[in-house]
């Protein structure tokens, strides 16, 4: 079983200090052999101070090493400070346990190459991969692609990343179990996080 620790809204707070709406959690399990949860899912949150809106944006995914290749459009959201957003994805066909009533499921996938998706809503790997929301459904090339919104990139195999390296975050969190008098601030972003909406959740990023 994988700890879910706050390190993508962390990342996520860094590198875009302009961008509210963020990814702040992934789960690439969903369905699989062992797993409790039915369906992968991605959770957004606002993490400004204001309220924000998305208009016309998709959800973009690539595997950890190659280009963007699908993606599904994302209704258009307001998100008051703070608030967060379940994006229900693909199912492996296996589990127990249906997520939490989501804020949108989705189901037609589009692929950039123009071939057929059969898939309803993305299968996101457990291990590595990029997701990205995009203000259109341009195809994102890299974390610096005009259109991206916020870049997550997670796992060791992920080429592609926006602001600190999740390997550093991840040797801060082995920091702070040998060294337990680390500055407070650093315990805070590291400590696991509570589920959303109150279910247990392994395998997240």
């Amino acid at each position: 079983m994988r700890k879910i620790f706050t390190l993508i809204g962390f990342v996520s707070i860094i590198a875009f200090a302009n961008a509210q709406i963020v990814i702040s959690e992934i789960y690439g399990g969903g369905g699989n052999s062992g797993s409790t949860l039915k369906n992968d899912y991605v959770v957004l949150k606002n993490i400004g101070s204001a309220t924000a809106s998305l208009t016309g944006a998709t959800l973009q995914y690539a595997p950890a090493a190659g280009t963007f290749t699908q993606y599904h459009t994302l209704p258009n959201i307001t998100l008051n400070p703070g608030q967060t957003y379940l994006i229900q994805e693909a199912t492996g066909g296996g589990g127990t346990v249906d997520l939490p009533t989501p804020d949108f499921i989705a189901t037609t996938v589009v692929n950039f190459d123009g071939s057929p998706n059969p898939s309803v809503g993305i299968g996101i790997a457990v291990t590595s991969g990029k997701i990205v929301i995009a203000n259109n459904n341009v195809q994102v090339t890299g974390s610096t692609s005009p259109n991206v919104v916020d870049f997550v990139g997670y796992g060791s195999a992920a080429n592609q990343y926006e602001g600190i390296d999740r390997l550093l975050l991840l040797q801060l969190q082995r920091l702070l179990k040998e060294f337990p008098g680390i500055p407070i601030i650093i315990q805070l972003i590291l400590q696991p996080v509570l589920p959303i909406r109150s279910i247990l959740r392994e395998g997240h990023w």
